[in-house]
C-alpha cells in the first residue's frame, strides 16, 4: 500500500476527553448554583456517585446524554438523616465530608470496604480539632457536628482532595485559611 501525504492546513473541531477530576468539582459547583448546565461529562461510577450524593442532599439533577442540568442545593436546609453512598469513589467521599458538616446533624457516608480503607487521617485530625463525633466502620463513616471557620494546617502529600473539600466548605461559610505543610502531591 502506498499513501501520499500533502501539506495542508489542519481545521476542524475536537472535543477534549472529559476529566473525572474536573467533573466531580463541576457537579458540586453546579449543585450550589441556582442552575447550571455542565456538558461533556463521562458518567463513570465515581462521577455518578457524586451526582447521587448531591441529589440525596437536595440538588436537582436532570441528565441529558453527556450533559446535565444541576442546581438548587440549599446548604442551609440539608435533609435530616441523610445517607450518602460514595460507592468506591475517594473523590466523592473526600468532597462530601466537609459539605455534610455544614449543618450540625448526623450524616452517614457509605462506601465499599476498599474505599473506607483509604486514609482519612487528615479529616480525622480536623474532626478532633472541631469536636466532631465520628464513627468509622468497614463500609461507613458517620459524622455528627459542624466545622468551624478558621485556620487549618494540612499535609498535601496525601491528596489534594482534602484541600478541595475544605475549600468548598470555606466558600460556603465565608472564611477560612488552609496552610499546606508539605509539597502538593497532585498539583494539577
Amino acid at each position: 500500500m502506498k499513501i501520499k501525504i500533502y501539506p495542508s492546513v489542519a481545521n476542524g473541531k475536537a472535543t477534549a476527553p472529559p476529566s473525572k477530576s474536573i467533573a466531580h468539582r463541576a457537579l458540586i459547583c453546579g449543585a450550589l448554583s441556582d442552575g447550571s448546565v455542565i456538558g461533556n461529562v463521562a458518567f463513570s461510577k465515581d462521577v455518578t456517585a457524586t451526582a447521587d450524593c448531591l441529589s440525596a442532599l437536595g440538588a436537582s439533577l436532570n441528565v441529558n446524554g453527556s450533559s446535565l442540568n444541576i442546581g438548587g442545593l440549599n446548604i442551609f436546609d440539608l435533609p435530616e438523616n441523610t445517607v450518602l453512598d460514595c460507592n468506591e469513589s475517594g473523590s466523592t467521599l473526600r468532597f462530601m465530608i466537609p459539605i455534610a458538616l455544614l449543618e450540625n446533624e448526623a450524616k452517614t457516608l457509605r462506601g465499599s470496604s476498599r474505599l473506607l480503607e483509604r486514609p482519612l487521617t487528615v479529616y480525622e485530625d480536623v474532626f478532633e480539632k472541631n469536636a466532631i463525633r465520628y464513627e468509622r466502620g468497614d463500609e461507613f463513616i458517620t459524622i455528627d457536628g459542624t466545622l468551624k471557620n478558621g485556620d487549618y494546617s494540612l499535609p498535601a502529600n496525601v491528596s489534594s482532595q482534602f484541600i478541595t473539600g475544605l475549600l468548598f466548605f470555606f466558600f460556603l461559610t465565608g472564611s477560612g485559611e488552609i496552610k499546606v505543610t508539605t509539597p502538593i502531591k497532585s498539583g494539577p
